[in-house]
């Protein structure tokens, strides 16, 4: 997979970051089965870098959970049709019994229960209906903070020339203003799941 990452630097002193850090496979692990991670861009006092942030908004959550249900569905839908068409002629032409494996099964039972979670939350009541402070998924520090979106209208990648656009946000370490620049590198790579507990621990 190939993706395009946006340098940050400062314009006091050599520091260089990447929004790269933001990219990869990033879940939660609940009681019910795994759920994705909504993260964004920030910095980490700790790490003293940008870093990945969890991205503790309630609605956001509320809309990652319904997007992870969107996909399970289309994932039954998928399991059950490569089903049917495993089984036999004859078991198709006479047999009104519906596909069934242990797949359909448990993405039956991750969606029943995470459906139940969206209109009445009960094991992930305090994850979709209790604000928290956001941790640094890369080292677990609270000491963070979120960065603003990026500037508008920066370079394309194939852009011979790259112009700097400033973020909004002061360098920590110098007081220098950040800035971000279109990479001329895509970062390319399989990227493994990362796992979290839900208070933002890294588990995996």
């Amino acid at each position: 997979m190939s993706i395009p990452a946006t340098n940050i630097t400062c314009n006091l002193c050599n520091y260089s970051g990447s929004t790269g850090v933001v990219f990869g496979i990033f879940k939660y692990q609940t009681p019910l089965g795994n759920i994705s991670l909504p993260r964004a861009l920030g910095w980490c006092n700790s790490c003293d870098s940008v870093a990945p942030i969890e991205d503790t908004d309630l609605v956001t959550r509320r809309e990652s959970l319904t997007s992870d249900i969107e996909d399970a569905e289309a994932l039954l839908v998928e399991e059950i049709e490569r089903a049917e068409k495993s089984r036999s002629f004859l078991a198709r032409l006479f047999s009104s019994q519906r596909p069934d494996n242990d797949t359909i099964r448990k993405l039956r039972v991750e969606l029943a229960n995470f459906q139940q979670e969206l209109a009445r939350p009960s094991v992930l009541a305090d994850y979709l209906t209790s604000p928290e402070e956001p941790t640094c998924l890369s080292c677990g520090s609270s000491d963070v903070f979120r960065f603003p979106k990026m500037p508008a209208g920066l370079d394309d990648f194939n852009s011979e020339d790259r112009t700097s656009k400033p973020i909004g946000v002061r360098h920590p370490d110098c007081g220098g203003e950040m800035y971000a620049e279109a990479s001329d590198v895509r970062i390319n790579r399989r990227f493994s799941e990362r796992l979290y507990s839900l208070c933002g621990e890294r588990i995996a």
